[in-house]
């Protein structure tokens, strides 16, 4: 059975985000043969209507709560006959060839549980963060009480029974890479009512693997090797990787979109 790759599309956006990349699944060589599922959030009631060349792609409706982690869970549980699924958030684009084969070659070894494209506070400790965050307060409180974004998390990661480790470092579930059997060993993601709820999720899902004694790793080399995210990939000296070469696989006009963007 090939792969799933699953899209989260919140519905009070307009769909140019999710067609694009869309566009670039369908033409930029993915290096495996691949099914695709839409899951909408749905914060207002209408129905997804995409162009007619996606047309076939299944679409699956949710309430809009737990952000892109929520239409995640909703997605991978409503598909169950695959044994791998790549999670993308709608505003990833791909950066080179053989995107998906990248991740499903390593999310497929048995010592590895998660793969993505960014792998955050790698190498930093907690007492690190502490002092780095002072003064960026997390979401909400912790015991009645403000404290820095790290130890929010923290607290979060103490509340679910789970050891927190050494260091903050954890992949973004901005793409992700998994096999079906680890989801169930974890029991699915881990789904916030809140945005504090859903940071903590985010950080849970890297420790809740790791707890299995597998490891969670970038797919590299280097952050966003494959598949970028326009709100982080430009961030740490990380530069966006459309290239001319990705460029020349693609249509004409959508070729000219994407370079438009580029910066």
């Amino acid at each position: 059975m090939p792969p799933l790759i699953i899209i989260s599309h919140y519905n009070a956006w307009p769909t140019d985000q999710l067609v694009a990349l869309l566009d670039q699944v369908a033409t930029i060589p993915a290096g495996v043969a691949f099914d695709v599922c839409i899951v909408v959030n749905q914060e207002t009631p209408h129905s997804l209507v995409l162009p007619e060349r996606h047309g076939h792609i299944p679409i699956l409706y949710r309430e809009n709560t737990g952000y892109n982690i929520g239409a995640w869970d909703h997605g991978w549980r409503h598909n169950p006959g695959y044994e791998c699924y790549l999670f993308l958030q709608e505003e990833c684009r791909i950066a080179r060839s053989n995107w998906l084969s990248a991740h499903y070659r390593l999310a497929m070894q048995p010592a590895i549980g998660v793969v993505g494209e960014s792998m955050h506070w790698a190498g930093r400790s907690w007492e690190r963060l502490h002092i780095e965050y002072r003064d960026a307060p997390f979401t909400q409180k912790v015991d009645g009480s403000s404290v820095p974004y790290p130890d929010g998390i923290r607290a979060g990661l103490k509340a679910a029974g789970l050891a927190e480790g050494r260091t903050g470092a954890h992949l973004q579930s901005l793409v992700l890479c998994m096999r079906r059997s680890v989801l169930e060993a974890i029991g699915g993601f881990r789904v916030g009512r809140t945005y504090g709820e859903a940071v903590v999720a985010e950080v849970l899902l890297t420790k809740q693997v790791e707890a299995l004694d597998l490891k969670a790793r970038e797919v590299g080399p280097g952050s966003f090797r494959y598949i970028v995210h326009p709100q982080w990939a430009d961030r740490g000296g990380v530069k966006r990787a459309i290239g001319r070469v990705v460029l020349r696989n693609l249509p004409p006009r959508l070729a000219e979109r994407l370079r438009s963007g580029i910066g």
